[in-house]
């Protein structure tokens, strides 16, 4: 199979490529992206089916593909998967039955209506599961499979494999760098998709329900930035960085026990007041896409002997937009960049749009799909086969079968009857273990449901207690707390001290809490505030000249801090 054309359809773009097959070093040869009509797709459901094929059916002949064949990558949180390590066998291509046998003890769902898939991630060479397979086993449910196989139909193409969009990114990044260890992100607007990959191994793929629509939106509350829409919010972040380099002003520092009174030579001179608090507006707006990316960093290396990524590629929606790497690098502390070319793939960059890092899942979908498609489906896309060969075949078999018949003695059907007698006694024997064995099955279905229902029940102010008691143990006694508020996710609290250098010890003690998982200090404030005695008189001092006086001040400083607690036993998954 020469060409083919590989389409991800995502909530905002629709992405198409027409290259090379399942080659080692594919060419590229022609790339589109056009606009999702609104409402055409839901979590990879397709809901518009027509409104997809007119507008498929434009993208193909306005960039002049002629290319039938296609496979669309899926990104979707309803096609579940889950690692397993299978025994060693003679061949992988064993893998597939034997997991079809044992669906069951993988997913405690019905399957009826569901197609399976599976990807090797990797065969184990040293300790005790060397020679087993690290595999990815993955379930969509039939319907979402057949909205891609009808919009294919109508769309004039034939459908020659369905991938996922996790794999379509592992083929894609796996022989960037196989000597490091490389996280790749594709953010899109709503959702961000991070894979860690080392030794052309899929180490960890996570979906974070965060993206980049948190900070367009942000820029059209920005009046300063004149964009009041959706769309020239977004082409304003193309082309001009609308962010700072790190989400909090405290983050610029070089040092966390640097002296607060250098605050001010922090700031940039090279904009106005006001372009640069809109900016640290829209920056703060990234946080929970950035926090959901360092969770996923220090899941993995608690997971791997407290190995670290070597350097994260950003794809997708987000590799369009200005400073965001730079943001990524300062903020995770991990060297960030836009994926800008493919290691083994001929691509021509046309126009601003067409650049590499949109195309990732598109590319990667043609190099090894887990193929979500039935037996039906797979009948249906094959070419017309030559039913006079097939008539030939049919009626050598038929004499061939009816002369073995023939053949067949006597002993050899009682042989085949005393198998049968012992085959019954041995059901006979089972169905004990049978019995068992459900309950068995039973029982873990029970306990999953259990412990799922104790994992939704934890929230990250859990820890609420363990912060008050290093609160008490650790905060000076001349610290006056002002105000706090607390929520599910974070506490912010307003104290008074009386110099910087106490209020900078406050904060560094802050950052030593187990409870907390990361602290800002949005606020400091220098006063002074008047002294009295005990009766509530204000204290003076009395000057030279008659009735002169001036009351006796002394210096404070009031600061907030905002910290967010450190959920208990915290699991990305």
């Amino acid at each position: 199979m020469a060409k083919v054309l590989s389409i991800e359809i995502s909530n905002s773009l629709i992405r198409i490529c027409e290259m090379d097959y399942k080659k080692k070093n594919p060419r590229v040869y022609r790339q589109a992206m056009v606009p999702t009509p609104p409402g055409a797709i839901s979590d990879g459901y397709l809901n518009g089916i027509d409104d997809l094929r007119t507008a498929i059916r434009r993208a193909l002949n306005d960039n002049q593909m002629k290319t039938k064949d296609v496979i669309f990558t899926i990104a979707s949180s309803k096609i579940v998967n889950r690692e397993v390590m299978l025994p060693a066998v003679k061949k992988p291509s064993m893998l597939g039955t034997m997991i079809r046998n044992n669906l069951n003890e993988y997913f405690p769902i019905d399957l009826s209506s569901y197609e399976i898939a599976h990807q090797i991630l990797e065969q184990m060479s040293e300790g005790p599961e060397a020679g087993k397979y690290r595999t990815m086993i993955m379930a969509a449910e039939k319907s979402l499979v057949d909205g891609y196989d009808k919009l294919a139909t109508l769309c004039g193409l034939r459908l020659i494999s369905l991938d996922y969009a996790g794999n379509s990114m592992f083929q894609a990044i796996k022989n960037e760098d196989t000597a490091a260890r490389i996280m790749l992100l594709k953010i899109e607007e709503t959702q961000t998709m991070v894979s860690i990959v080392k030794n052309k191994s899929l180490m960890l793929q996570r979906t974070i329900n965060y993206g980049l629509a948190e900070g367009i939106n942000e820029v059209t509350k920005q009046t300063v930035f004149n964009a009041d829409n959706y769309d020239a919010a977004w082409e304003l972040l193309k082309n001009k960085t609308c962010i700072k380099f790190n989400v909090s002003e405290t983050a610029q520092r070089n040092s966390r026990n640097q002296d607060l009174s250098t605050d001010i030579e922090t700031r940039d001179y090279d904009e106005s007041q006001e372009i640069r608090e809109a900016k640290i507006e829209v920056t703060k707006s990234l946080d929970p896409l950035i926090g959901a990316i360092r969770r996923v960093t220090e899941f993995y290396a608690s997971r791997n002997a407290g190995e670290e990524v070597d350097r994260i590629i950003i794809t997708g929606f987000g590799g369009a937009m200005s400073g965001l790497a730079k943001l990524l690098t300062n903020e995770l502390g991990i060297k960030t960049q836009v994926l800008n070319r493919m290691e083994g793939v001929a691509y021509l960059v046309t126009s601003d749009d067409a650049k590499i890092f949109n195309f990732v899942s598109c590319i990667g979908a043609t190099f090894n799909p887990v193929g979500f498609i039935s037996k039906e489906t797979k009948s249906k896309s094959k070419k017309e086969m030559d039913y006079t060969l097939w008539t030939i075949v049919v009626v050598v078999l038929a004499i061939w079968a009816v002369a073995a018949l023939l053949l067949i003695s006597y002993s050899k059907y009682k042989e085949q009857v005393d198998i049968e007698a012992d085959l019954k006694d041995k059901e006979q024997a089972y169905k004990k273990a049978e019995q068992t064995y459900k309950e068995y099955t039973s029982m873990l279905k029970f306990y999953e449901e259990v412990m799922k229902g104790e994992y939704m029940m934890k929230r990250p102010n859990d820890n609420i207690l363990l912060f008050f008691e290093e609160l008490e143990a650790t905060l000076p006694a001349d610290v006056e707390v002002k105000s706090l508020e607390s929520n599910d996710q974070r506490i912010v609290l307003t104290m008074k001290v009386a110099d910087k250098e106490t209020a900078a010890n406050v904060i560094a003690k802050f950052r030593e809490f187990e409870s907390i998982l990361s602290v800002s200090t949005p606020l400091i404030k220098e006063g002074y505030e008047e002294q009295k005695d005990e009766e509530g008189n204000v204290l003076v001092i009395k000057g030279e000249e008659p009735e002169s006086e001036l009351s006796v001040v002394k210096p404070f400083i009031e600061f907030t801090i905002t910290a967010n607690y450190k959920p208990v036993d915290w699991d990305v998954e």
